[in-house]
């Protein structure tokens, strides 16, 4: 959500949310989560638009304690348990982005060749 906001998305389906999801999940925590998405038989989650959107400028706990030399001492404050950092590729928190690729890749385009959600089936 952080990041789909710095890209200046301020609506978006619940498909596009997985999809940012899956690759922040890759790229920030090396894929150590288990992630997943079930719908009904004849629904399509790109077809659902996520209600939850925060107001503009928000920023993730974990975006907030991160400087330049990595995740800064008072991750605690903002709720960021120490047991969590382990798993952080720190380089990866606050990387600049390539808008146009990065939506491409959530929205399930171009040269990427994934459905609107990469974890459904049709």
């Amino acid at each position: 959500i952080d990041k789909l906001s710095r890209v200046g998305r301020d609506n978006y389906s619940v498909g596009m949310l997985f999809n940012a999801w899956l690759l922040e999940d890759e790229q920030v925590f090396r894929g150590m989560q288990d992630l997943e998405i079930q719908t009904s038989e004849n629904f399509s989650p790109d077809a659902m638009a996520w209600p939850l959107v925060p107001p503009a400028g928000y920023q993730a706990p974990l975006s907030r304690c991160t400087g330049p030399a990595g995740v800064l001492s008072n991750a605690s404050m903002f709720g960021i348990q120490s047991s969590l950092l382990q798993h952080v590729v720190q380089e990866a928190l606050n990387a600049p982005v390539s808008i146009e690729e990065y939506l491409n890749y959530v929205q399930g385009q171009a040269r990427f060749q994934f459905k609107p959600c990469r974890a459904c089936s049709s």
